[in-house]
């Protein structure tokens, strides 16, 4: 496992680690930079809001945004549930630069709620998978019990897991992040940690045992590298280059 490095904010500390790839390092049948190449206005179309929803599609480029994924101790929101680490990525010339962000102690929270305030200030819009829904909610929350603004305010946001469900749905028929590597992207990992077994891993770590958290963050890496290679696949069924079951969606959802 690369070394986590401790970094000091807000009177608290948050330790990091950070992993260059090469934009052409591929995932299955992409490579990272195939998401560089997606409309900006046919991501937010096939990954924004529902329609109907009281909000507006924005345009998202890709080149531009933050990649966001958390693991956090429970699913189901509320003060006993953490954001115990933050997966960050962008593209960084030439490279897909990923920042990963571990809470060492419930107490040194401020620390990670800065390092996500930088991270997003950077960005010209979001890009995560389920992040509507649950991410940056319960991010919103943790800023709210701390005391602090949320940094997102009404940052373009492309969930690709909106897209996946209008698109892919046909062909993959189920949509969680593993099924749609396997089935669109080409992707299998091996030996990879099941999110339900993150939380004790963390809880192991603050006992003293660190070995378990790098499994963590290496679930967390993949994760965030499937994000690039997922809206490449979106951009294709939007611009008519796709199998015929994500051509239909597509068309259809555009329409909408």
């Amino acid at each position: 496992m690369t070394a986590l490095d401790p970094v000091l904010r807000d009177g608290a500390t948050v330790l990091r680690r950070e992993v260059r790839f090469p934009a052409d390092t591929r995932r299955g049948r992409w490579s990272l930079a195939d998401g560089l190449a997606a409309d900006p206005a046919d991501l937010g179309a096939l990954c924004g809001p529902a329609p109907g929803a009281g909000r507006i599609a924005s345009p998202v480029a890709v080149g531009g945004a933050l990649f966001l994924d958390t693991e956090t101790t429970g699913l189901s929101g509320g003060a006993g549930t953490h954001v115990f680490l933050l997966g960050c990525a962008r593209f960084e010339a030439g490279a897909f630069v990923v920042r990963q962000w571990v809470l060492p102690d419930p107490a040194d929270e401020p620390a990670l709620l800065g390092a996500l305030r930088d991270e997003v200030a950077g960005a010209d819009g979001l890009v995560t998978f389920n992040g509507r829904t649950f991410d940056v909610p319960l991010l919103e929350e943790r800023c709210i019990l701390a005391g602090v603004p949320s940094p997102f305010g009404r940052a373009p946001h492309a969930d690709l897991l909106s897209g996946a469900r209008r698109v892919l749905r046909l062909r993959a028929q189920r949509t969680s992040l593993r099924h749609l590597e396997e089935t669109v992207l080409g992707i299998r990992r091996i030996d990879d940690l099941p999110g339900s077994e993150c939380p004790a891993a963390w809880y192991a770590f603050l006992r003293g045992d660190p070995g378990p958290l790098a499994r963590v963050l290496d679930h967390n890496l993949d994760d965030l590298l499937a994000l690039p290679a997922l809206a490449a696949a979106l951009a294709a069924a939007a611009r008519g280059d796709a199998p015929a079951p994500d051509l239909h969606s597509a068309g259809r959802a555009l329409v909408r």
